[in-house]
């Protein structure tokens, strides 16, 4: 099972803005220090810096998915955590734009 199926099932439904927060700190305080050391500096600031844009935090760690080519498991860990920011970045459009949970539309 991918370590963050849950938390982004939780972010996908969320019926506001701090629900999605919340279910990404969670996720976010489940990562061991030494995970997040081994992050890619740029992927490492996009996921600490609480303050930073949501959306654009989203697209740093996919850049940093694409061009990631290290170690196996942290590569891994740079996957899904560019799919939960992304996922997150999706919800947040979502009700920004006043969109039902689960709705394709843009």
């Amino acid at each position: 099972m991918p370590r963050f199926r849950t938390v982004r099932e939780i972010i996908l439904t969320a019926r506001d803005a701090q629900g999605v927060e919340r279910a990404l700190e969670d996720a976010l305080a489940r990562l061991a220090p030494e995970e997040i050391a081994a992050l890619p500096r740029d992927c490492r600031e996009a996921v600490l810096d609480r303050r930073a844009d949501l959306h654009a935090a989203a697209v740093t760690l996919l850049q940093c998915d694409l061009k990631y080519r290290g170690d196996r498991d942290i590569g891994e860990l740079v996957r899904q955590l560019a799919e939960l920011f992304a996922s997150a970045s999706v919800r947040l459009s979502q009700i920004e734009h006043r969109l039902p949970a689960g709705s394709g539309e843009p």
